[in-house]
């Protein structure tokens, strides 16, 4: 046999170096496929402390190794291991592959500075089973005060049906001071199963294997000062009342790396169960019904019942609990000595879901004794939750004691017609921000409520049901607090649209309320009433006094003159402006776009009609491209009583192709199609929108020797409107006459006044109505020509037109408000151009611009080619 040397010898081992100064390794190999169980056997004195006259030996199959004195060293054959069947149930245990080593325990570094070691080995390709071994409390693997290996092809199976009679059934249980690493695959079939069971001070390294649970079941427990670090390990299960991992001891600890939890079922299948320890989750997704389950109370190394303090870190993962996140245990099989149990999540760079409460099983209260989990959100759960770059998705009412954020964000979950409420007991401190919802038409909407300190700056972002409120001036409190030390704004903007109007985030004493005011004042230059003067009464006037006369004659009664009482004035009732309310986002972008709408179509006319000084000519047909671009500003307007649009500045770009033939000497037909787009961008707060549009038509022009003209057009355009998140299609027809008599004048000088009347009309939507809208315009054109030494003709020309029009009224409606499309009203259009040709090719070129009190066009800029044949 092989001599180890031992480690540098204390005083004490000196005494006793001549009993222990080497030890023997036993080297064996199992190949008994139901029984490869190796422990000690003690002869001799049955006093378990007369070490002078007990002998210890390895032992196994009722057969002696060697001395205990020696290290062991196990191996298996790879085989499938099986118990053999037993229907008689014993309160004994059984182990089918393992390795006991309890008097490890009796030696310790004060008394001896080497200890007995063990070592199993289990190769690739081995398989074993446990299934009614009739035993208690059986285990596939088992170590005690030994150290194993498991290599990766290794299947691990525990029972095969699930009434297996075992009560403690275990894939792997190590205890004492054991090591172990292990890739085997687990499966569990039997109930009241646990894959991998560390106690004491053991350490188990998992790595590259998969755990399937049974109803039931559990997937790593840890208990005392026993460790398990597991790296890509899954552990999965679709039964009833499983746990993926399991924590019971103040220094129990479980680290789980690049792995995944996914228990499927909704009946109390918890992700983490804690019971005091440690979990750290990294680069992991985990899902089940209960994220994290920690007992509030639980049983110290003195049995005594007392609460339970458990600390879970998630870093760089997923954690899904789809009912609860945390759901706190608060169940007592006794008086506990105290109950400040706590339980502390921290959160960094990762995204967790569910709602945060105390659970209790009252399953013993119903007959039925059927599961019974009763939840309480009212009382704190002494959940700690910390959140740095973190997101945390909340699906219902929580509870917790504090909420420390950084970059952080907590989303409440709209869940049918529920609103929620986050309670914090103690404090909300760092920075944020809460995604929440409302419901203004009812005055409802979710609310944070913090009892305890507030200190930090957070963001809001609210998400309305788009009812309007029945009331004027409604309000919902989003934020309870009793310091009000944090700050509370919404996020991005200042405002919430919530149907037809906006509303605003205000503090109210400690509190954050998002407020309807009636009355929220648009830019104007509206003057103010001046207070009317108080009236003035003026003294009454004293009577006279009367002349009594010197001669002894009878005295006249005199006459008393009673005062005038002065009326006083009436103060003159001062002029009420009403205070505009601003538009929501929704109902401001549909008033506006109708309004663009109009003005596109008009837009897409001027560059059929346009002549471009057009000559008659001799040429048959006509194959012509226009490119118009413009920019266009509506300034606001009332759309209703109490309030007006915002105005927007528009950007357009349109082409044409058409062509057209003679079909006399006087009368053109022809055809064109175009499209078109319009960028509209909303004045003040709000955002932007889009108009996109494709067109066909026809027209005819008739043309005589004296200068008459007529343009006919008819045209159907297929229009896109884009804005906030909504897409709306419309089908828009326009007809169009221009009349106009070209009078030439000497020097090759010509005038040509001009007339048009346009009609279009846009189908609605069941909160718009038919816009019908007339443009009638009115002008004249000046041209000059030149001819070229070249041969081209050349003519330049100044425009002037008085544009008006008229609409049919047409209305939007949001919710029980309604709302007018304004129309643009008169305005006045110049323009300044040219037009060139030689033989077969004719060029032209305007830039023009409109001025009116709600309209104007700063710049239009029409660009035109025909070739002519």
């Amino acid at each position: 046999m092989k001599k180890t040397a031992l480690f540098k010898l204390s005083a004490l081992s000196l005494a006793l170096a001549g009993q222990y100064a080497y030890a023997d390794v036993v080297n064996h190999t199992c190949t008994v496929s139901s029984d490869c169980y190796y422990s000690t056997l003690q002869v001799g004195s049955s006093n378990y402390n007369d070490r002078e006259n007990n002998k210890r030996y390895w032992y196994v199959h009722s057969s002696r190794l060697g001395n205990h004195d020696d290290d062991l060293n196990v191996s298996i054959i790879p085989q499938h291991y099986k118990n053999t069947l037993s229907s008689n149930n014993t309160d004994s245990s059984f182990v089918l592959i393992g390795i006991d080593n309890p008097y490890r325990d009796d030696f310790s570094l004060s008394d001896l500075e080497y200890k007995r070691k063990a070592s199993l080995y289990i190769p690739s390709g081995t398989m074993a089973t446990v299934s009614n071994s009739g035993h208690y409390d059986t285990k596939v693997v088992y170590l005690h005060n030994a150290d194993g290996n498991i290599e990766s092809g290794v299947t691990l199976q525990v029972g095969e049906l699930e009434h297996d009679t075992a009560t403690l059934l275990t894939a792997i249980r190590v205890s004492g001071e054991s090591n172990l690493t292990t890739s085997a695959d687990i499966i569990l079939k039997s109930r009241d199963a646990d894959a991998i069971f560390a106690k004491d001070n053991s350490k188990v390294t998992a790595e590259n294997h998969k755990i399937e649970l049974s109803p039931e079941s559990e997937g790593i427990v840890v208990r005392d000062n026993a460790r398990v670090i597991a790296d890509n390990v899954t552990i999965s299960g679709s039964g009833f009342l499983q746990a993926g991992l399991v924590t019971s001891g103040e220094r129990s600890s479980i680290e789980f790396n690049n792995g995944k939890i996914n228990l499927t079922n909704d009946i109390l299948t918890m992700a983490i169960s804690a019971d005091n320890g440690k979990i750290d989750i990294n680069h992991s997704d985990i899902n089940a019904n209960y994220a994290v389950t920690p007992d509030a109370y639980g049983y110290k190394e003195n049995a005594d019942y007392t609460s339970a303090h458990s600390v879970v870190n998630i870093n760089h993962s997923n954690v899904t609990g789809r009912e609860l996140f945390v759901a706190v245990n608060t169940n007592e099989d006794t008086e506990p000595l105290s109950r400040d149990y706590s339980t502390t999540v921290n959160v960094e760079s990762s995204k967790i879901s569910g709602r945060i409460v105390n659970i209790k099983d009252v399953s013993e209260e119903n007959e039925d004794n059927e599961l019974d989990i009763r939840i309480d959100t009212q009382a704190n759960t002494n959940v700690d939750l910390t959140m740095k770059n973190s997101q945390w998705m909340v699906n219902g009412d929580s509870h917790l004691n504090g909420l420390a954020m950084a970059n952080s964000t907590t989303s409440l979950q709209k869940t049918g017609n529920q609103f929620q409420t986050l309670t914090i007991t103690d404090y909300l401190i760092g920075n944020g921000h809460f995604d929440l919802n409302t419901d203004l038409a009812n005055q409802q909407s979710d609310k944070i409520v913090v009892k305890g300190e507030d200190r930090g700056n957070f963001t809001l972002g609210i998400k309305d049901s788009g009812n309007e409120p029945d009331a004027p001036n409604g309000k919902v409190t989003l934020v309870e607090t009793q310091t009000g030390r944090a700050e509370f704004s919404l996020k991005d903007r200042e405002y919430v649209d919530a149907g037809a109007y906006r509303y605003r985030l205000n503090k109210e004493g400690t509190n954050w309320v998002l407020a309807n005011r009636q009355a929220e004042p648009v830019k104007n230059n509206s003057i103010q009433p001046t207070p009317p003067a108080k009236p003035v009464t003026p003294a009454p006037t004293e009577p006279s006094q009367p002349v009594v006369q010197p001669k002894p004659v009878a005295p006249t009664q005199p006459v008393v003159v009673q005062p005038t009482q002065p009326q006083p004035m009436q103060p003159s009732q001062p002029v009420v402006v009403p205070v505009l309310k601003a538009l929501s986002e929704k109902t401001n972008a549909l008033v506006s776009l109708r309004q663009a709408q109009g003005i596109l179509l008009n837009q897409n006319l001027q560059g059929i009609h346009q002549r471009l000084g057009e000559l008659k000519t001799d040429k048959s047909s006509n194959v012509w491209v226009k490119n118009s671009n413009s920019r266009s500003e509506a300034k606001a307007q009332n759309v209703a009583v109490d309030s007006r649009s915002s105005g927007f500045e528009m950007d357009s770009h349109s082409l044409q192709i058409g062509a057209d033939r003679a079909i006399n000497d006087n009368l053109r037909l022809g055809g064109f199609v175009g499209t078109s787009r319009a960028d509209v961008d909303f004045n003040s707060e709000y955002s932007k929108g889009k108009l996109r549009s494709q067109a066909v038509g026809l027209y005819a022009t008739f043309a005589n020797e004296q200068g008459w003209y007529l343009d006919n057009i008819v045209k159907y355009e297929r229009l896109t409107a884009k804005f906030v998140d909504e897409k709306r299609k419309y089908n828009a027809f326009s007809l169009s006459s221009e009349i106009g008599k070209r009078f030439v004048l000497s020097n090759d000088w010509s005038i040509t006044p001009q007339a048009q009347l346009a009609y279009h009309t846009v189908n609605g939507k069941a909160d718009e109505s038919r816009l019908n809208l007339f443009t009638a315009r009115a002008g004249v054109r000046v041209a000059k020509g030149f001819v070229l030494n070249n041969g081209w003709n050349v003519q330049p020309y100044a425009e002037v037109n008085a544009i008006t029009e008229k609409a049919n009224n047409a209305k939007v409606r949001v919710n029980q408000y309604q709302f007018d499309v304004v129309e643009n009203k008169g305005r006045v259009q110049t323009a300044l151009g040219l037009t060139a040709g030689n033989n077969n090719h004719r060029l032209g070129l305007e830039a023009s611009v409109i001025s009116g009190s709600k309209f104007k066009q700063p710049l239009s800029v029409l660009a035109n080619y025909r070739y002519q044949w």
